[in-house]
């Protein structure tokens, strides 16, 4: 895992990652990602830019439920 301060390094699976950090604001991009989407600066094609200037590809099988998980995390959080 890694955050703006550290790497962690854990034996954990990302899908007991992905089930222990319960979903938002963490989200499945790719078979080897899991990413906060308050740290995505934007979005570019295949791939999502952080704000760390990293650049993770958007699996295909994640693409469109990522896509319409983070529009809408994106459209709630402008509803409150």
């Amino acid at each position: 895992m890694h955050t703006i301060q550290k790497t962690i390094v854990t034996s954990y699976t990302l899908k007991k990652c992905e089930n222990i950090l319960g979903g938002m604001p963490f989200l499945r991009v790719h078979r080897s990602y899991l990413i906060n989407v308050n740290k995505i600066s934007n979005l570019s094609g295949a791939y999502i830019n952080l704000i760390t200037k990293e650049s993770i590809p958007i699996g295909k099988s994640y693409k469109d439920t990522a896509l319409r998980s983070y529009r809408q995390y994106l459209y709630e959080g402008m509803s409150v």
